[in-house]
C-alpha cells in the first residue's frame, strides 16, 4: 500500500442498529378491530388509556351491538396481562349479565378490593362454595366493617354452614378476621381487640384443638413484629408461658395456645405469660 493511500480517511463503519424492543406482554391488538376497542384493550401500558377513560370507554359501548366485541377482547386481554382492578371489575359485572360466571371468576382472580371480593364471593355461592364465599366476604370486614351488604352477606353464609351465629354477637366496631383458603382454622368468635390486631378462639381443623388464633391488622406492615413474637416465646417455652402453635407471617396470624379460663397478657418484648383469673373469663389478647 502506498503512502498516500496510508493518509487516505478510511471509511467508518456502520453504526449497529439498536435492537428492536420487544412487543409488551398483551400488546397484541387484533386487525379490523374498532378504534374504541382497541384503544380499550391497550389499557395499563404505555400510550393506552388512562383507568378512568377505559370506564368511560367501555360504559358507552355497553349495550350497543359492539358490546360483545368489548368484553371478548378485555376478557383475552385480561388472561395476558393485569388490567386495572376497576376494570376487571366491570369486565367482570358485564360477564355476569351475560351469563358467562366462570369467565367473570377468572377475571378476578387475585382480585383484592372489596367490591372484586364481594361480587367474587357472590359467584362462590352461585356455584354452591359458600366456604370460599364467607372466606371472601370475611377478608372485606377485616378491612371495612361497614362496607356495603358484607355483614348480611357474612351473617347469612354463616347460617347456611351451620354456625352458630348466636353464640356471640360481634359488637358494633370489632374487627372481623379474614381466614385466608389455606390457613388450617375454622373461627368460632372474637374474644379480644386491639390496636394491632385481634384474637379468636378458633379450631384447628386437622388436630381438631381449640387455638388462641392472634391476627394483625396490617401483616405487611407487623410482619417483623409477628415473627420476633413468635419465636420469643417459642425459646421462652416453659410452664409459665403460652406455646406457640404454629404462626404464618406473610398472611399476619399466630395460633398459641387455648387458655380459656386465663388472659395472655404482655411480658418483656410482646411474649404472652399466663394468669389466673375468676372462672369462666374469655381470654384477653395482647394486642399492644
Amino acid at each position: 500500500m502506498g503512502f498516500w493511500d496510508f493518509l487516505k480517511k478510511k471509511p467508518e463503519a456502520p453504526a449497529p442498529e439498536p435492537p428492536k424492543e420487544a412487543p409488551l406482554p398483551g400488546d397484541i391488538v387484533r386487525a379490523g378491530l374498532p378504534a374504541d376497542i382497541a384503544k380499550l384493550v391497550r389499557t395499563g401500558i404505555p400510550g393506552g388509556p388512562t383507568t378512568a377513560e377505559a370506564l368511560y370507554i367501555f360504559q358507552q359501548l355497553r349495550s350497543t351491538p359492539e358490546e360483545a366485541r368489548a368484553v371478548e377482547e378485555l376478557a383475552r386481554t385480561s388472561q395476558l396481562r393485569r388490567l386495572p382492578e376497576d376494570l376487571l371489575l366491570a369486565l367482570a359485572s358485564a360477564l355476569v349479565d351475560r351469563g358467562e360466571l366462570e369467565v367473570a371468576t377468572r377475571v378476578l382472580r387475585g382480585a383484592s378490593t372489596s367490591p372484586a371480593l364481594v361480587l367474587l364471593g357472590d359467584l362462590a355461592e352461585r356455584r354452591g362454595d359458600l366456604p370460599t364465599a364467607l372466606s371472601l366476604v370475611e377478608r372485606v370486614l377485616l378491612r371495612d366493617l361497614d362496607h356495603p351488604g358484607a355483614r348480611e352477606r357474612h351473617k347469612r353464609w354463616r347460617a347456611q354452614l351451620g354456625f352458630d351465629v348466636e353464640h356471640k354477637p360481634v359488637a358494633p366496631g370489632a374487627t372481623v378476621v379474614a381466614r385466608e383458603p389455606d390457613a388450617p382454622f375454622d373461627l368460632l368468635r372474637e374474644v379480644g381487640r386491639g390496636g394491632a390486631g385481634a384474637v379468636y378462639e378458633a379450631v384447628d381443623r386437622e388436630l381438631g384443638r381449640h387455638v388462641a388464633l392472634k391476627v394483625y391488622h396490617q401483616p405487611e406492615r407487623d410482619r417483623t413484629q409477628l415473627a420476633h413474637e413468635a419465636r420469643l416465646a417459642a425459646l421462652l417455652e416453659g410452664p409459665g408461658v403460652v406455646r406457640v402453635f404454629d404462626v404464618d407471617p406473610d398472611h399476619g396470624w399466630v395460633a398459641l395456645e387455648w387458655e380459656g379460663r386465663e388472659s395472655l397478657v404482655p411480658a418483656g418484648a410482646s411474649c404472652h405469660t399466663r394468669q389466673k383469673i375468676g372462672p369462666g373469663t374469655a381470654i384477653q389478647p395482647s394486642l399492644e
